[in-house]
């Protein structure tokens, strides 16, 4: 009997050993550091394949040696994962890759040495067959090696028959780098007021959907890293860019996304990259475009962008209206105003014309009290009643390229945009506060604190006024300045809500 208890036990026990579950030993890496940028300053072309898009394998390595490195995971269900690591005297290393089960197929490896000069490398993907050689860039935020990098912007409409229209927006990057180092851009400030190192930046407006954000390596289709999309409506373009030696014909980055349509919408590109062409695309007989920055303007036949490869050799190309400016420097202002036929629309800029009507209205409004009661004016609650503070700082901004474009005289220009301030002023609680605090402390009247943002906004939108409102170069930065008051305001809103 107890013979038998024990071979029941034994049994048992040892089932439980062979389906018990065995701990995945985590899986090691082998690899090699080498210095890319000095092996081109020291080697030059002769040490590029023929395509120019890579080192031969013949090719001199210039390995880092007794280096402290970070290996990380960028993208896929593992991204964020990293472990440290030292290279030897051959500037060869092995690392335990500890929480991994098996290394990850794909690109999704970057390797980085800190030192007085950073060193970085691409996207790599190990190697299934011996080492994996990580080529490593030193970084740099010098500009001047992207001599030929251009952008362009594509809007269009999109919308069934008895639809809300929606516009279609596209925004292309194409970035060439002819150095032997990664650019890395510079810092610059976001809605939000954070400051991060980016190579270029896109506002995205208020309701905007994302419906594209790739890019590629142009030389073999492969892809590269795309916009990051931020919470304050911004996509950023983070990523060091690769140089020729990785990417000898640059990298395009494509951006789509659609927004409500209305008869008039503004438009502000930061310009963060010199540009050797930029250019603005939308449909004949559909839209136009006005901006100052913009010279040239013709007609030009383009396929629409949304379709797909198999069937462009079969579609008819569409008739687009095109303006564009050449070698476009940094930190350069660009602005531009769309707009929609209303017939195509069937429908008004509602935000638009509560605000002109408001002004009408107004007008008419205090020139009849005038003649009975003299000095008398209209309440301003009357006025602003259907008006909201957003939509009048864009229909300043609206007003703004309007008369860049030549399109209304000076003196009504003026004019109007005195009395849109105005409204602005009563309607946007943050250029009420901004008013007050040039008050004398007797005369401020009281109010809530407003994000350092808006104060600093702001605070230099009214420097331009006093500094002449008809200046061009003025105009062009008030432009940037509206666009990134009206999201401030809006963030500020959704903080307090």
């Amino acid at each position: 009997m107890v013979t038998r208890l024990v071979v029941k036990l034994i049994l048992v026990f040892g089932a439980f050993l062979i389906t018990a579950p065995v701990k995945a030993q985590a899986p090691v890496l082998k690899g090699r550091l080498v210095n890319g940028t000095q092996m081109l300053k020291t080697g030059g072309m002769g040490t590029l394949d023929e395509a120019g898009s890579g080192f031969k394998a013949t090719a001199p390595r210039l390995p880092i040696i007794d280096k402290n490195f970070e290996l990380r995971i960028t993208e896929g269900v593992q991204v964020g994962k990293k472990w440290a690591g030292k290279t030897d005297e051959n500037g060869n290393f092995e690392l335990t890759l500890n929480g991994l089960s098996q290394i990850p197929a794909g690109k999704v490896f970057v390797a980085s040495v800190e030192s007085s000069i950073p060193l970085h490398t691409l996207n790599v993907q190990i190697s299934s067959e011996g080492d994996t050689e990580f080529i490593l860039y030193e970084l740099s935020d010098d500009s001047k090696f992207l001599p030929q990098t251009g952008m362009e912007t594509l809007y269009l409409l999109r919308g069934g028959p008895g639809e809300d229209k929606e516009l279609e927006v596209h925004v292309n990057l194409m970035v060439q780098n002819y150095a032997g180092t990664m650019y890395v851009g510079k810092p610059l400030r976001t809605i939000s007021g954070k400051t991060v190192r980016a190579v270029a930046r896109v506002p995205l407006p208020e309701k905007a959907k994302i419906i594209k954000n790739e890019a590629f390596y142009v030389h073999d289709r492969s892809q590269a890293p795309s916009w990051t999309i931020t919470k304050d409506g911004w996509a950023i373009l983070d990523s060091p860019q690769a140089p020729y030696t990785e990417a000898n014909r640059g990298v395009f980055y494509m951006l789509t996304y659609r927004v409500p349509a209305y008869q008039e919408q503004a438009f502000a590109y930061p310009v963060d990259l010199p540009l050797e062409q930029f250019t603005a695309w939308c449909i004949h007989q559909d839209m136009e475009i006005a901006s100052p920055a913009l010279k040239s303007s013709q007609t030009r036949k383009r396929l629409d962008p949304m379709l797909a490869e198999e069937e462009q050799a079969t579609a008819k190309p569409l008739t687009w209206n095109l303006m564009g400016q050449s070698n476009l420097k940094e930190n350069a202002p660009l602005g531009l105003v769309l707009t929609v036929d209303s017939m195509v629309l069937r429908q008004i800029n509602s935000g638009a014309l509560k605000v002109v009507l408001s002004l009408v209205l107004g007008s008419l409004f205090a020139v009849l009290i005038g003649l009975v009661l003299g000095s008398r004016a209209p309440r301003v609650e009357a006025v602003l009643k259907e008006a909201s503070g957003e939509e009048i700082i864009q229909r300043i901004a609206q007003l703004d390229a309007q008369f860049e474009k030549g399109q209304i005289a000076k003196n009504q220009y003026q004019e109007k945009r005195k009395t849109l301030l105005s409204l602005a002023r009563y309607e946007v609680s943050e250029l009420r506060e901004t008013k007050a605090q040039a008050q004398t402390p007797s005369e401020a009247k009281p109010s809530s604190e407003m994000p350092e943002k808006v104060k600093e906004i702001s605070k230099r939108l009214e420097e331009l006024e006093k500094e002449g409102s008809t200046d061009p170069a003025k105009v062009q930065e008030r432009l940037l300045l509206l666009e990134d008051l009206a999201k401030a305001i809006r963030n500020s809103e959704k903080a307090t809500s």
